[in-house]
């Protein structure tokens, strides 16, 4: 297994529009995905998924997560329209909020798309989320998008890798 650098995006300009990744990734078996994430808005802070635009309740999503340091916290969704990457309970913009995303078997056409995410940072918020996008399609693109209480600020960044 190899991963080979695809495209690292860094924020430039403070924004409330999702970030799109656009392929085709035919050389590669997975993505992995690493971003870090600087928000502001109040309240909870948190990036979200969404696959070849699918914006229908085509997602499900399971998670187990600690925040602040509090106990396990597990719950899911079977119908949802966008899926977890990672969450913060704290607004604190100084602070990133980081994620580990692989997804797996990007360019079959017989099965759905399982992904799974990674997350934790300075302010003891850590934990995972498992996914699918309940669809045989090829992944073409990948956008990220943020909470309705939040913004992406300038200097985020977002790494896209091939996994060969």
């Amino acid at each position: 297994m190899s991963l080979v650098l695809i495209e690292k995006r860094i924020i430039s300009s403070t924004t409330a529009s999702p970030i799109t990744f656009t392929g085709p990734w035919s050389g590669y078996s997975d993505l992995e995905i690493y971003g870090n994430i600087y928000c502001n808005g109040t309240g909870a802070q948190a990036i979200k998924m969404q696959v070849n635009g699918d914006t229908g309740t085509n997602y499900m999503n399971y998670w187990m997560e600690s925040i602040l340091g509090s106990s396990l916290n597990s719950s899911g969704e079977s119908a949802t329209s966008s899926v977890w990457t990672t969450y913060t309970s704290n607004n604190n913009s100084s602070f990133p909020i980081a994620f580990r995303l692989r997804m797996f078997d990007i360019n079959s056409t017989t099965f759905v798309k399982p992904f799974t995410s990674r997350f934790g940072g300075i302010v003891a918020n850590e934990g995972t989320y498992n996914n699918v996008w309940k669809s045989t399609a090829a992944i073409s693109s990948i956008s990220f998008l943020r909470t309705s209480e939040s913004n992406i600020l300038a200097g985020s960044s977002i790494t896209v890798y091939g996994v060969k």
